[in-house]
């Protein structure tokens, strides 16, 4: 028998044995546990948006962020450490916002997709819900976070498909002015 088919015999029976060996074997244990094979998880529940995800602190750490759910669509809250009360500081109600970080201890930079396209623009909002801007508004054109220029607070580099649609070139923006340079 040759070395090639002498393999493909031998893995084929122990293939055979792995399968068989991973049969159910009918266990009828009527233990409490709930997720025993059969239950079901609607598909509502199983795409619905999670109750408070994303959590991040800020640069100082008197406050952490997170992502939960305002009519439907997730939003960002923020809530000073030591409280109990959370605001509010996004009010999206057409799309999701998936991502988002702290830029400095003042303000957060979020990307979201406005018309299901996938072109996500970049939004700078307070962290007490006051001066909110968007940053890269222009049709058709993906904004991506490149760094956040940890010690420049005020500035931070992206990536933007603005000149050609395959190519992401660079931009410094300056948070304060909405400036960018390539």
């Amino acid at each position: 028998m040759k070395k090639g088919v002498f393999l493909f015999v031998i893995l084929f029976i122990i293939s055979g044995l792995f399968f068989t060996s991973c049969k159910d074997t009918g266990s009828t244990n009527n233990d409490s546990d709930t997720t025993a094979q059969g239950d079901m998880i609607s598909l509502k529940d199983f795409f619905k948006n999670p109750e408070k995800t994303g959590y991040k602190i800020s640069p100082d750490g008197k406050y952490y962020s997170y992502l939960a759910p305002y009519k439907d669509r997730l939003n960002v809250f923020i809530q000073k450490i030591g409280e109990e009360e959370a605001s509010q500081i996004t009010k999206a109600t057409k799309r999701d916002i998936r991502a988002y970080f702290w830029t400095n201890n003042n303000k957060i930079l979020y990307l979201q997709d406005v018309g299901g396209d996938e072109n996500h623009k970049l939004y700078g909002v307070n962290i007490d819900g006051t001066d909110s801007v968007c940053y890269t508004d222009f049709d058709k054109v993906k904004t991506t976070i490149i760094d956040n220029l940890e010690d420049f607070p005020d500035e931070i580099i992206i990536g933007l498909n603005k000149r050609d649609p395959k190519v992401f070139d660079a931009y410094r923006l300056q948070l304060k002015t909405g400036e960018m340079k390539m």
